[in-house]
């Protein structure tokens, strides 16, 4: 599996990994960490949707798949909620009727691993940050 890169909105650009499982930002670290029992890696093509936008059709896999409450569940920045672009409403609506049972988690719904707790789990080789992400907090 390669790692995800980040998005602008993705909570400070922060990619790495944790256990088994790539995180592209704060949010979706501190919901592995928080969840980490229940959830499995959506990433896959078993997730994989299309979606269209005017003529343009896309792939779209979502973060996250929950065992115990067979929920897929989508991290995002409440700023790219609030400011939703016509590709990401079009993704949304897609997955919405794809899957069963969709659930978009932002900051607001979690706490976030604090800058501290981060480092110390990097330094105790919990977490694993890509070189950038590394540069970032430890240089």
């Amino acid at each position: 599996m390669q790692e995800k890169r980040s998005s602008h909105w993705a909570g400070g650009g922060v990619n790495g990994k944790y256990k088994d499982m790539y995180f592209r930002s704060l949010i979706e670290l501190s919901y592995i960490i928080q969840n980490y029992d229940s959830l499995q890696n959506a990433e896959t093509s078993q997730f994989r949707i299309k979606y269209s936008v005017g003529d343009k059709t896309f792939s779209y896999s979502p973060d996250f798949y929950n065992k115990e409450t067979d929920t897929i569940i989508e991290i995002k920045h409440s700023y790219a909620i609030q400011k939703m672009s016509e590709k990401l409403k079009a993704k949304i609506t897609a997955a919405q009727i794809h899957f069963k049972n969709y659930l978009i988690v932002t900051e607001k719904d979690i706490e976030i691993i604090k800058l501290d707790a981060l480092k110390e789990l990097v330094k105790s080789n919990i977490v694993f940050l890509n070189p950038r992400s590394f540069k970032k907090f430890f240089t």
